[in-house]
């Protein structure tokens, strides 16, 4: 019976059973493996070894010029700063940094912003942006609005700080508070929570402007809307892709 058995088996797996008939094994896979996170103490290890990589090699005249510091190290600096003191290490670099590149990343100013929000340091960009001479790091739409919103939620009584932040719209000429819905809607709801007299008085102020953006917003919506049922009656593709299949 053993040998019976055996010789079935055997019959079996070169019979070619099934559909892979004829057809080799298909090969193991591994299910993939999950990135470990680093430990607190292994970040900051890391980070001061990738400062004091950096640092010499960038600059006007950079101390090390053997080698070359890639544009994303930077970034990668960032990403490793778990404490307010090591985003003030960041932000110190900056001035080197921009003389060895002639520009900082477009995405670095909302970047800092959004990390400093991260490591429960909302504050800091406020220093960082108000001190251009010292750090020269431009303000953008995309970090303002993350500094409001950082404010707000992390700050107990924002009021002073968010008057600090609407006025470097102004100083990086970007466009103004009332006229940029994101910004002055948090700032109309930061301003009715605060509850003083100065608070509803701004938020007074900013509320014709935030029912006109909402107003406006509206009108663009119902216009897409529009075009894209004119379009889907028509076949056309309505996908943002645009493909020549009809949707």
């Amino acid at each position: 019976m053993e040998l019976e058995a055996a010789a079935d088996a055997k019959a079996a797996e070169t019979s070619g059973e099934g559909e892979g008939e004829g057809l080799p094994p298909a090969p193991l896979i591994k299910p993939r493996q999950k990135k470990t996170k680093l430990t607190s103490s292994e970040r900051a290890r890391r980070f001061e070894l990738y400062l004091e990589y950096v640092t010499p090699r960038v600059g006007r005249k950079p101390e090390v010029t053997d080698t070359l510091v890639k544009k994303r190290s930077l970034i990668t600096l960032l990403g490793l700063a778990q404490s307010e003191a090591e985003l003030k290490k960041v932000a110190e670099l900056l001035p080197r940094w921009k003389e060895a590149w002639d520009s900082i990343p477009t995405v670095f100013p909302e970047a800092f912003v959004r990390r400093c929000h991260e490591t429960k340091c909302p504050l800091l960009p406020i220093s960082v942006f108000g001190d251009y001479a010292k750090y020269q790091l431009t303000l953008t739409l995309p970090a303002g609005q993350w500094l409001i919103y950082s404010l707000i939620s992390q700050v107990s009584h924002p009021l002073e700080q968010l008057m600090v932040a609407t006025a470097l719209y102004t100083v990086y000429e970007l466009p103004p508070v009332s006229s940029d819905l994101t910004s002055a809607a948090m700032v109309v709801a930061a301003c009715v929570a605060d509850g003083s007299d100065k608070a509803l008085g701004l938020a007074e102020e900013l509320r014709p402007f935030v029912e006109k953006l909402l107003r406006r917003q509206e009108k663009v919506r119902l216009e897409l809307l529009v075009a894209k049922g004119a379009k889907k009656a028509k076949g056309e593709c309505v996908c943002i892709c645009q493909c020549r299949w009809r949707c």
